[in-house]
């Protein structure tokens, strides 16, 4: 793991307490209703119920593809190999901002590009 800097320190901060909000969110959400499977119903309803909903939706929905897009490219310049990088992207699937957020405080420095030497006349 690379050196811990003030940087690093405020991503895993802030990651801790995404995390800690998704959750307590997620409990509360899901106080208000009898089971999980009426409260994905009620909010699929609300969901689609207005366009506009789907909209906001398929525009994040874009914006999370690009931040999968860069964070496999950003891996793939720092030297890791495709196992390590593709589970970082299943890691933002399942947990979301909180992964990407300890993905940018654990990631290697980039690696230095390689020098072109142009062959001697």
């Amino acid at each position: 793991m690379p050196k811990l800097n003030t940087q690093r320190a405020l991503c895993l901060t802030g990651a801790a307490i995404v995390f800690v909000w998704f959750v307590a969110g997620a409990a509360w959400w899901l106080s208000g209703y009898e089971s999980v499977g009426a409260a994905i119903a009620d909010s699929w309803r609300t969901l689609t119920s207005n366009v506009m909903n789907l909209i906001v939706l398929s525009d994040a929905l874009f914006f999370v593809l690009l931040v999968f897009a860069w964070v496999l490219r950003d891996a793939r310049e720092r030297g890791w190999a495709g196992a390590r990088r593709w589970g970082w992207v299943a890691a933002m699937m399942i947990v979301g901002c909180p992964a990407l957020l300890v993905y940018l405080a654990v990631r290697p420095d980039k690696l230095p590009a390689p020098v072109r030497v142009s062959p001697a006349l």
